[in-house]
């Protein structure tokens, strides 16, 4: 099972999965450059593209992914060399319901990672529409 929280501009949530918890932080507060760490360790650096490319990468035991969206409030692929490796969608035009699908080779902490990305993207969206 796993827990997301969503946190403030520079700690900015927590993956908890089982008895492992996961930081995402900014590494400074001008910065479009997230991390993804634990206690001990930074699992990967994110580099979110600008506002129109709508993509984000990031580099996971050597495997550097792609996180792409579809489109303003939708969902994303992950892909690695330009194959889609798996999705987090809406499950309808309107709604706040989400599926995900990942092969069980994406590792667990990666493919939740995205899912907290997906849903971060969405939330800054939505505050930015709201004026």
């Amino acid at each position: 099972m796993a827990r997301l929280k969503f946190g403030n501009w520079k700690k900015l949530g927590v993956i908890t999965l089982g008895e492992n918890e996961y930081e995402v932080a900014r590494t400074s507060i001008f910065d479009i450059e997230l991390t993804l760490r634990t206690k001990d360790a930074v699992l990967c650096k994110t580099w979110i593209e600008g506002i129109w490319n709508r993509s984000a990468y990031f580099e996971f035991e050597g495997v550097v992914y792609k996180v792409k969206w579809k489109g303003w409030g939708s969902g994303a692929v992950l892909e690695n060399g330009g194959h889609e490796l798996g999705a987090v969608e809406p499950e309808g035009w309107f709604s706040n319901d989400y599926r995900a699908a990942f092969p069980e080779r994406i590792p667990l902490v990666i493919a939740v990672f995205v899912i907290w990305l997906v849903l971060h993207k969405r939330r800054e969206d939505l505050a930015a529409s709201a004026g």
